[in-house]
Formats: C-alpha cells, sequence, structure tokens
C-alpha cells in the first residue's frame, strides 16, 4: 500500500467542496494509507467555519478517515534544518520533514513551497 502524506492544501479544497480534491482522496483511500500532519489540523480547524456546529462536524468526520502524524522532537529538528537551508514557510517545512522522517510521499498542489528538498517526494494530484 502507498503512504501519502496530505497537505493542507488538499484537505481544504475537499471541504470548499472542490470536486477534484474529493475524488482524489476518495480514489487514494481505496489503495493508501492517507497521513495528515497535525500542522494541517491547526490550518482546517482553524477556519472560521468551524464555529458552525454542522461544519465542525464535516470536518471532524474527515480528519477521522485520516491517520494523524504527530511532531516529534526529530520533526522539529529537521524542519528547523529544512527552514534555515531553503527559507521556506514555518508550517510547510514541518509538513515537508514529516515526509521525510517517514518516507512518506507529500500530496500537494502547492508544489513551489517544497520545491528543491532533496529526497522529498511530491505528488501534484489536480491543478
Amino acid at each position: 500500500m502507498k503512504q501519502l502524506l496530505v497537505d493542507s492544501d488538499i484537505v481544504i479544497d475537499h471541504l470548499r467542496g472542490l470536486a477534484s480534491a474529493r475524488d482524489f482522496l476518495k480514489s487514494a483511500q481505496e489503495d493508501s494509507v492517507l497521513y495528515v500532519s497535525v500542522v494541517t489540523l491547526v490550518e482546517i480547524y482553524s477556519g472560521a467555519e468551524t464555529k458552525k456546529p454542522e461544519r465542525l462536524n464535516i470536518v471532524e468526520q474527515l480528519v477521522s478517515s485520516f491517520e494523524i502524524s504527530f511532531l516529534i522532537p526529530r520533526i522539529a529538528k529537521q524542519a528547523g534544518f529544512l527552514r534555515r537551508d531553503y527559507k521556506k514557510p514555518f508550517a510547510d517545512m514541518i509538513i515537508a520533514a514529516t515526509a521525510l522522517e517517514y518516507g512518506l510521499v507529500l500530496v500537494t498542489r502547492n508544489t513551489k513551497d517544497f520545491a528543491g528538498i532533496p529526497k522529498l517526494k511530491l505528488f501534484k494530484p489536480y491543478g
């Protein structure tokens, strides 16, 4: 089975009703283990729509379909080095370090913020 780390942009696209994101996630769940970083959790729970109980329920149902990759000291250290060396956004470097630590393919539309990081495998599912 493939192991994929799904970036926040894909999850947010799905929550916004983008058919491409929904179709990708549905298809990927059939032959892959899907992970999200705790950073993605922060990003999706910070959306204003989570103030509405019905929207929060939708978010929580979606979150329950993923394995959660927690921030551990090795990932934090690697993310710090990536941020230092590549001058990329803080949250993105935690996500990149998570993918590297666990040997996961990072699924994202935002390939520019991850470009050039050695050994990081990227997959852009649409867009």
